[in-house]
């Protein structure tokens, strides 16, 4: 694929965008503009590209909302679902070169919406991209090169170069925090890749283990390398909330990742249900059901990566 040229980026940019079509919007936001030739197929053509594609039927109307907006203006958009004495929160894309929470939220929001009685009085806060610009990038950081999962403001955290110059210090982060405060969730669940188990922080091990045993996740309560200023830091071990990390494998796709994580988002939906619903967790897939191609081991790439910034602190 070649590059977008600086005309795409201008025509990003152009503060007519809320006046596109949500699917058009769509394609450009996630910068996946398609050439032919170096020129960019029409708008008739790209639509039809994307609509071939599992996306939602509604982008930007009901329930949807944005949050905020990433350092490079890009909104960060979310849905909130149902009213009840439970909020939980989810998201997805903290990291932008891990994208499969995108497509999986999506699909979760338009099932609640197409199923509401699964929400059964509960409130779902769901933001499927919480890193725009890192997406668009296919970058780990935000687009200042923080790792937005270090930038939480943890007991932890420690000051680095790609850690932030302060907790909050990215907008992005900011957001998230925001949203805690704001809809105070009772438990939170994060996707992420390609560790491919069920980590979690805080009082969350029953809530760890019934999710691993309705996905081919294993359960892992520690995944080798400490994680300051994370997420699970802040939201599990100082605030007390059942905090979830769902990481995906490594070669896993979005049509692929749908049938293996929702059983696993439907438990963590119903848990205050005590042993749960079985319509929500029917059908869940064996460890050895739906098999991916063989995974790259990228944990070691990973702890090589957090152990390098801790030796820059």
């Amino acid at each position: 694929m070649s590059r977008p040229s600086q005309q795409s980026e201008s025509f990003r940019r152009s503060p007519h965008r809320k006046t596109r079509p949500p699917l058009i919007q769509w394609v450009t936001d996630r910068s996946r503009l398609f050439c032919v030739g170096g020129t960019f197929v029409g708008a008739s053509l790209a639509m039809l590209v994307v609509t071939s594609c599992t996306v939602p039927r509604q982008l930007y109307g009901p329930p949807y909302q944005v949050f905020g907006h990433s350092v490079e203006g890009r909104p960060i958009r979310g849905a909130v679902l149902g009213e009840g004495d439970e909020t939980q929160l989810l998201i997805g894309v903290v990291h932008g070169n891990e994208p499969l929470g995108e497509p999986i939220l999506l699909r979760l929001i338009e099932t609640l919406k197409d199923q509401p009685e699964l929400l059964r009085g509960s409130r779902v806060v769901i933001v499927p991209v919480v890193n725009p610009d890192g997406l668009a990038a296919n970058t780990r950081t935000n687009s200042r090169g923080i790792d937005l999962n270090r930038n939480f403001p943890a007991n932890n955290w420690a000051k680095t170069t790609r850690h932030g110059t302060a907790p909050e210090s990215e907008p992005e982060t900011r957001i998230v925090v925001d949203l805690i405060k704001r809809f105070k969730p009772t438990r939170i669940l994060s996707i992420h890749s390609p560790l491919d188990c069920v980590n979690y922080d805080g009082p969350a091990d029953t809530l760890a283990k019934r999710i691993a045993s309705v996905t081919p996740y294993p359960l892992r309560a520690d995944i080798g390398y400490p994680t300051p200023g994370s997420l699970g830091s802040y939201a599990g071990n100082d605030l007390r909330l059942p905090t979830i990390t769902l990481e995906l494998g490594a070669e896993e796709t979005p049509d692929g990742s749908w049938p293996r994580t929702r059983p696993g988002l439907f438990a963590f939906l119903d848990f205050h249900h005590g042993s749960g619903s079985t319509a929500l967790t029917a059908d869940a897939p064996s460890r050895h059901d739906h098999a991916i191609a063989p995974k790259r081991d990228q944990t070691a790439d990973r702890r090589e990566s957090d152990t390098s910034l801790q030796a820059a602190r």
